[in-house]
């Protein structure tokens, strides 16, 4: 059985030469069938193996070409990168030295401004802000600094109005104490000057007699409203809020001031109809009299007195505008401190009592004047508002 396949194959590796032998061992002829297909399959063989020698040397070429072109191509690839890479490198170390040096310059001057951000200062980067991590560094500390700024000065204004109520609070328990001792002494005093101004004839008497008495007289009551602004400063009582209608109340002050001022004052009142807030009357009473008062003086002869009232958002703004001489600047900060007067006869108790009421109201007060053009004084009522 094995015989048979070794037989297969030698007739398929040579069936020409397998041809011939049967020919010569057996009684086949040339045209026998067996013979024909052995023949025509030796030219098949043959002919496929020309086409193989064929496809293999045309196999030869396409690899020689190819390897020819992949020399060249490694040839030109070697070459380019010996003339670029150098440029390249050159290139990239002269970008790599501008980043760094913008780089390192923005961050010398970041380091510089945090420096004098630690000692109080704050200062703002002008510096174009480019889309990298030292851009963002610079955004974020500037939007840091500008925060800063703000609550340095909230701060210091919470540091003014703390040194503000310890000032009056110890100005006030003086005060307390030195008006109650002046005040039974200066009421003899009163007394005894009135009685004896009833008492004195003009023919009876010298003229120096009924000056002296006259003015002893005028002075006393002078110092009486002097020991009351004392002890209406020292006074700590809290306010009795009940629900007033601070239009009507501003412009009833208006109204008696403005008529009991002898020169030619004009006023104007700018307001909604009514607002209600809750408050102490008779504290907002003073408030608007004196700062009237103020105004009336500081214009003489003739001026504008406005009053302004609105709201913003849940609370009373009211403006009280002169066009007076106005304030100069250096005594602006000192204006509400007590005894602080740049009057001859004023006792610079007036708006300190101002600003204490305003206090005790929860409310702010401000002021911004320009010399011999007028003042103003913002007074900020808190919240617990009906508008109608």
């Amino acid at each position: 059985m094995a015989f048979f396949p070794i037989v297969e194959s030698t007739f398929l590796e040579r069936p020409l030469v397998n041809a011939k032998l049967l020919e010569k061992i057996s009684s086949l002829k040339g045209d026998a069938p067996i013979i024909m297909t052995l023949k025509y399959l030796d030219i098949e063989i043959n002919a496929l193996r020309k086409n193989g020698e064929e496809v293999l040397n045309l196999t030869n070429d396409l690899d020689k070409s190819a390897r020819a072109k992949v020399e060249g191509v490694i040839h030109s690839t070697g070459f380019v990168a010996l003339v670029f890479f150098p440029l390249f490198f050159g290139l990239g170390f002269v970008l790599l030295l501008v980043i760094t040096h913008s780089v390192v310059s923005r961050l010398k001057v970041l380091t510089v401004a945090v420096e004098k951000t630690g000692k109080g200062e704050f200062p703002f980067l002008d510096i174009t802000e480019k889309q990298d991590e030292v851009g963002v560094l610079i955004k974020a500390f500037n939007k840091m600094e500008s925060d800063l700024i703000v609550r340095d000065k909230e701060i210091g204004r919470k540091n003014e109005e703390l040194l503000q109520s310890r000032k009056l609070a110890s100005i006030g328990t003086l005060a307390s104490g030195v008006a109650h001792e002046l005040n039974n002494p200066l009421n003899n005093i009163y007394l005894a000057a009135q009685t004896l101004s009833k008492k004195i004839n003009q023919d009876e008497y010298p003229k120096i007699v009924r000056e002296s008495v006259g003015d002893i007289f005028s002075q006393t009551i002078r110092a009486k409203r002097i020991v009351h602004d004392l002890l209406e400063f020292a006074r700590e009582k809290s306010p009795e809020l009940k629900t007033i209608d601070i239009v009507n109340l501003i412009k009833q002050a208006l109204d008696q001031i403005t008529t009991a001022a002898l020169a030619n004052i004009k006023s104007n009142l700018k307001s909604p109809p009514q607002i209600e807030i809750l408050a102490d009357r008779h504290l907002l009473w003073q408030v608007f009299t004196n700062l009237f008062s103020n105004a009336i003086e500081a214009m003489g002869d003739n001026g504008l007195l406005e009053v302004e009232i609105g709201t913003r958002g849940a609370d009373v703004l009211i403006k009280v505008s002169d066009t007076g001489k106005g304030i100069l600047p250096e005594n602006i900060p000192m204006i509400f401190d007590p005894f602080f007067t740049t009057k001859e006869k004023g006792t610079g108790l007036g708006l300190a009592i101002v600003y204490n009421i305003i206090k005790r109201h929860h409310g702010k007060i401000e002021v911004s004047s320009l010399p011999e053009r007028g003042t103003t004084f913002t007074i900020i009522l808190p919240s617990n508002t009906i508008n109608n």
